[in-house]
């Protein structure tokens, strides 16, 4: 399955979840593409990476989800990255290192649409 036959894929699994505009990094908790306490681990990292940003005093205008299946069960953990667009990427074999990235990443092209994000994005 190419690489936008998966994004079409998990949007629309992921669009009736989420409400209109809104960013998230939406993390596959199913047993098919990883083990479930592996993915979970990963969504509790960037969720304690969200909150420590939080505290430090800066914005992080993007929501951490689970979901049950993205149906694109290969390579896990997997997340969707759902920017306000709503053009959903995939990633493959996400760990904790790649989701802070990836809520980055989220974060980076909320302010390149004038959003505000707080501080400066860390580096990479």
């Amino acid at each position: 399955m190419s690489g936008k036959k998966k994004a079409k894929k998990a949007q629309a699994r992921v669009a009736p979840k989420l409400g209109d505009g809104e960013a998230a990094l939406v993390f596959c908790v199913d047993n098919k593409c990883a083990p479930r306490e592996v993915s979970r681990a990963v969504v509790d990292e960037a969720r304690t990476y969200v909150s420590e940003q939080t505290a430090a005093g800066r914005t992080l205008p993007v929501r951490v989800e689970v979901f049950g299946c993205l149906g694109v069960c290969k390579k896990g953990p997997i997340a969707a990255l759902v920017p306000k667009d709503g053009k959903v990427k995939v990633k493959k074999k996400v760990d904790g290192a790649k989701a802070r990235k990836l809520v980055e990443r989220l974060v980076t092209k909320l302010a390149d649409a004038g959003q505000q994000s707080g501080l400066p994005p860390v580096a990479a």
